[in-house]
């Protein structure tokens, strides 16, 4: 070491520190609080928004679910009128409105990929609920043959859209909730 950096050691023990570093010290201590306060609180409204993104999501799919075990529900007893319309109806419009009050909470990336499978599962059970006003119609009107017939092949349609598309559109909403929550893909999955 240098007598120079000597001599400095040697006075900040005997005298103690410089005044100036008595003046710096809390300034610094205050600089250092406010930023940390800055930097948490960003970094608890990020996760508050990945938190609620996460709720969204899941709850998109449970409403999802329910719609299509509505859906499925109906298909397999379409000779008769287990489901009623209304409810079917309004499970379907309460995923969608609650998907539309809630996706500001998601990611452009999350609501692309959310969006087109509830307008699909929202068209379907719409198409359902009108063929259900239209059966109940035409049994006012004693068209019992038109109202069989229509029925068997509205319930062959959702039967192949559960084959076809639904079950792949469900297994894709648990794919982006599983990817917001941050858990890892099931071995079907990857």
């Amino acid at each position: 070491m240098s007598v120079l950096a000597l001599d400095v050691a040697r006075q900040i023990v005997v005298h103690g520190p410089p005044w100036w570093t008595q003046l710096l010290t809390p300034g610094v201590s205050l600089l250092g609080i406010v930023a940390a306060y800055f930097l948490g609180r960003q970094q608890g409204k990020a996760q508050t928004r990945h938190d609620k993104s996460v709720s969204v999501a899941v709850e998109v799919l449970r409403k999802a679910l329910n719609v299509a075990q509505d859906l499925k529900f109906w298909a397999d007893s379409a000779p008769y009128d287990g489901l009623d319309a209304k409810a079917f109806n309004d499970a379907a419009y309460d995923l969608k409105t609650y998907f539309l009050a809630n996706a500001p909470w998601l990611e452009p990336e999350t609501i692309r990929k959310i969006d087109p499978i509830v307008e699909r599962f929202e068209d379907v059970a719409v198409e359902v609920a009108l063929y259900k006003s239209a059966r109940r119609r035409a049994k006012e009107e004693k068209d019992v043959e038109e109202v069989e017939h229509k029925t068997q092949d509205l319930a062959a349609q959702v039967k192949a859209w559960f084959e076809d598309e639904a079950d792949q559109l469900l297994e894709e909403l648990k794919k982006e909730s599983r990817r917001l929550i941050g858990t890892k893909p099931m071995r079907a999955d990857e």
